[in-house]
C-alpha cells in the first residue's frame, strides 16, 4: 500500500489503488500510518533541519528549538513490507526539543533506557497528550522531535488570553493525566506544571515531557539543587519533599531512589490547576531551600482566602485541597478528578477573568512579595 501526503484530505483511491492523503500538516500523516508507524520510534534527524541557532525557549533540563520537518524524498518500507511513504514536498514546522551537553547521555544503558521512554511515549494517541513525532540526535546530543505549539505553554498563554475557559483548561489537564495513569503501562508523569502544558491552536491543552525529567534525575543523581529541579520544587508533594532535603529529621539518611508515583502526580495535579485558575504558582511566597521545609511541614500550596476572593468556586478549592492530603493514599484518583470537573462544567461554573481588577490587584500584591524574597 502507497500513502502520498498531498495538501488536502482526499480518501479515494486511485485505480492502483493509491490512498492520497490530503493534509499539509504531519500529525495527519502519522495518524494514517496508524499502529503501523508506532511500533518503534523512528530516528528522524536527517529530516530536520533547526531554522535558528539560538533556543526559543529552555527548560530545567532541554533546550527547545525551532525546526523545520521534511519528508525523506525516497520511499521507506516498514519492516513487515505493508507500506510505502512515497517522496513529498510539504515541510513543517516543528519543535526540537534537545538535552543540554551537561544532560548528555554518554553510556549506553541510558541511551536505551531514553529510547524505552520515548517508545513509550510515540505510542500514545489521547487528545490531550502532545505526540512524539520522532527521535533526533546530532552533534552528541539527543532529543525529540514534536510539534510546534504556536500559543505556547498555559501560564504565557494565560498572560496573553486572560478571556480563555480555564476550567476546561484543568479539565483537559486532568483527562491527559488521567489516561497516562490509566493506560496499560501505567505512567507517572513526574513533573507536571503549568510550563509543561502546551495549547493547541484550537485553544485545548496538552501535557508534555512525562517522564522525562524522572529520567534525567534517575540517570545523574540529581539532588534538589540541581539545575534540573531548582524550577519544579514548588510543585513537589511532602513525601517527595522530605527526600529531597526537607525534612528537618538529622537522623533521615534514607539513599534509596526518590520515586514518583500516581499520588505524587495527583498533589502535582492540584498545584498546576491552581496556578491555571489564579495565575499565581503554588508557594509563590518562597524559594529555595524554604520551599521545601513549607511543603514537608504541612502548609497547602495556595490559600484558600485569596482563592475565593478571586471569585473561583469552592468546589473547585475542596477538590483541589483533596489533592493536597497529607497521606498520598488519601488522595483522589484522576478519573475521579475528571469526573468532578465534567460535574462542574455541567453546572455553568465560570472562573472569572484574569483581567477582573481583583484579580490584578492580587497578582500585583504576589509579584511585589516575590520581589522581596528575591532581593
Amino acid at each position: 500500500m502507497k500513502i502520498i501526503c498531498s495538501k488536502r484530505w482526499n480518501r479515494q483511491s486511485d485505480e492502483n489503488g493509491t490512498i492520497k492523503l490530503s493534509s499539509s500538516h504531519l500529525l495527519d500523516l502519522h495518524s494514517a500510518l496508524g499502529t503501523k508507524i508506532n511500533r518503534a520510534i523512528m530516528d528522524v534527524t536527517a529530516n530536520v533541519r533547526i531554522c535558528k541557532p539560538f533556543a526559543s525557549a529552555s527548560g530545567g533540563f532541554a533546550d527547545v528549538y525551532e525546526a523545520e520537518y521534511r519528508p525523506k524524498e525516497e520511499a521507506q518500507e516498514a519492516q513487515d513490507g505493508e507500506w510505502l511513504i512515497v517522496q513529498t514536498s510539504d515541510v513543517v514546522k516543528v519543535a526540537v526539543k534537545i538535552l543540554r551537553p551537561d544532560e548528555g547521555l554518554s553510556d549506553a544503558r541510558a541511551r536505551k533506557r531514553l529510547d524505552r521512554e520515548l517508545t513509550v511515549w510515540h505510542r500514545l494517541r489521547h487528545s490531550n497528550i502532545v505526540q512524539l513525532l520522532g527521535k533526533y540526535h546530532a552533534q552528541g546530543r539527543d532529543g525529540m522531535v514534536m510539534p510546534w505549539f504556536t500559543n505556547g505553554n498555559a501560564k504565557t498563554y494565560l498572560q496573553m488570553h486572560p478571556q480563555a475557559n480555564r476550567l476546561k483548561l484543568i479539565r483537559d489537564v486532568a483527562a491527559g493525566l488521567a489516561y497516562l495513569h490509566g493506560h496499560q503501562e501505567v505512567i507517572v508523569h513526574g513533573d507536571l506544571k503549568a510550563t509543561n502544558v502546551l495549547i493547541k491552536d484550537d485553544g485545548s491543552a496538552v501535557l508534555t515531557d512525562f517522564g522525562l525529567s524522572q529520567f534525567i534525575n534517575a540517570h545523574l543523581g540529581r539532588s534538589y539543587n540541581s539545575p534540573t529541579l531548582a524550577g519544579s520544587i514548588h510543585w513537589l508533594s511532602p513525601e517527595l519533599a522530605v527526600r529531597m532535603g526537607g525534612s528537618d529529621d538529622e537522623n533521615d539518611d534514607d539513599c534509596s531512589p526518590i520515586v514518583r508515583t500516581l499520588a505524587s502526580d495527583c498533589w502535582a495535579f492540584g498545584c498546576t490547576a491552581l496556578e491555571i485558575a489564579t495565575g499565581i504558582p503554588p508557594y509563590s511566597k518562597y524559594r529555595g531551600l524554604r520551599v521545601m521545609k513549607v511543603i514537608s511541614g504541612g502548609e497547602l500550596p495556595g490559600d484558600k482566602r485569596t482563592f475565593l476572593r478571586l471569585g473561583l468556586p469552592m468546589e473547585l478549592w475542596d477538590l483541589l485541597e483533596s489533592c493536597w492530603s497529607q497521606s498520598p493514599s488519601n488522595r483522589p484518583q484522576t478519573h475521579r478528578l475528571l469526573s468532578e470537573i465534567r460535574r462542574m462544567e455541567s453546572l455553568h461554573h465560570v472562573i472569572p477573568s484574569y483581567d477582573s481588577p481583583i484579580h490584578s490587584d492580587i497578582r500585583t500584591a504576589v509579584g511585589l512579595t516575590q520581589a522581596l524574597i528575591q532581593g
